[in-house]
Parts: C-alpha cells; sequence; structure tokens
C-alpha cells in the first residue's frame, strides 16, 4: 500500500505545477470532510501493547496481539488568507488486545480500547490553486482512552495527542478529496478524505 501511494502523492504534485494559481473570488473560505487513517505498524512498538518478558516471570497478567480499525474523522477548515487555514478534527478508532493469563500463558480475555482525539490543526499551502493544493500542517490535543475487558472495571487514561502533515494533495473545487503522509501518536501513515467546501 505504501509503496502505491507514495507515487500517486509524487504524480499529483507534479500536476499542480501546470494549473494556474486561482483568484481570490474563486477560493471558498470553509472546508467539511470525512476522512479514513490508515494505521501504521508503529502503534506495535508502544511498550504497553508488547509481551515484556518480565511481566511474565513476575506473574503479571499481559496483552499481545493487538489489532485495530481504521481511524476514521470529521474535520473542519477555515482559510484565514488564501494560504493559511485552521481547523479541528473528531477522531476515532478502535483497539483489541488477547489478555494472557500469567501463570497458564493463556488467553483468558480481549480487552477493548476506545480512543478518541480531539485535535485543533493549522496548515500552510504552498500551492492554492482553483481545484488543486498542495499543503503541510501541524495538529494538537487531547487523547481519550477507555479500556474496557469482561470481569473488570472500565479504565479512563487521558493524554495529550499531536500529528504532523508532512505532505498533502487536496484536488476539488466544491467537493474536494485528499492524500496525506501523516506523522504523530495518532497511530496513522496516510490519510484520505472527501468533503464540502463552502
Amino acid at each position: 500500500m505504501r509503496k502505491l501511494l507514495i507515487p500517486l502523492l509524487l504524480a499529483a504534485v507534479a500536476s499542480v505545477y501546470s494549473i494556474p494559481e486561482a483568484s481570490a473570488q474563486d477560493l471558498r473560505r470553509d472546508e467539511l470532510f470525512f476522512s479514513m487513517g490508515i494505521p501504521s505498524d508503529g502503534i506495535l512498538t508502544d511498550d504497553e501493547y508488547m509481551w515484556n518478558p518480565d511481566l511474565y516471570y513476575n506473574y503479571e497478567p499481559r496483552f499481545q496481539n493487538t489489532l485495530f480499525t481504521a481511524l476514521w474523522a470529521v474535520e473542519y477548515h477555515h482559510f484565514f488568507t488564501d494560504r493559511f487555514k485552521v481547523g479541528a478534527s473528531v477522531n476515532y478508532h478502535l483497539l483489541t488486545s488477547d489478555y494472557y493469563h500469567p501463570v497458564q500463558d493463556q488467553v483468558i480475555g480481549t480487552r477493548y480500547s476506545n480512543i478518541v482525539y480531539l485535535l485543533a490543526h493549522a496548515k500552510y499551502c504552498y500551492i492554492h490553486k482553483e481545484k488543486w493544493q498542495l499543503y503541510s500542517g501541524v495538529g494538537a490535543g487531547a487523547i481519550l482512552r477507555l479500556d474496557t475487558m469482561k470481569g473488570t472495571s472500565a479504565s479512563f487514561k487521558p493524554g495529550f495527542g499531536y500529528e504532523v502533515v508532512m505532505l498533502g494533495v487536496e484536488y476539488g473545487k466544491k467537493v474536494p478529496v485528499y492524500l496525506e503522509a501523516v506523522g504523530g501518536n495518532t497511530a496513522i501513515s496516510y490519510r484520505f478524505g472527501i468533503g464540502y467546501r463552502f
């Protein structure tokens, strides 16, 4: 998937330069998007989701075999200038992890982690044309995580979330689509979405 998305991003960037710049009256000031983020393998490197041998020898339970859904989001952006836009997003995904008995080494349950990211965004458009945008940006805010497992009490864990849009390409005038390469602790590597500009 990554080998396919990178050439698509580069091809879109190259095509941007052949299109004339948009005039101020052509630009719509607000955007509303629905998007899906593709999870990265990086989330599995977190010690919380990896098996730690020390836990086993201390006869403590552990979580293993973590699976995660796509990161679904609703985003809103407003252009303060022709090149600078700010906004906010509500993001959600689900993690599931097997719960292992500390002595018998058997799965005895499943933990469900519902995670919500509430992020504020700022994005700068290197190129803003009538139908094309090429941009980068940053986002920061709160992570709200609720862990539940049958037979135990729920656990709520707030935290700090951030992301960096290394490169994004948006195409379309009134109903745009976009593709972004993303880093940060929101556990995604690529995101694409469709929206409405007004």
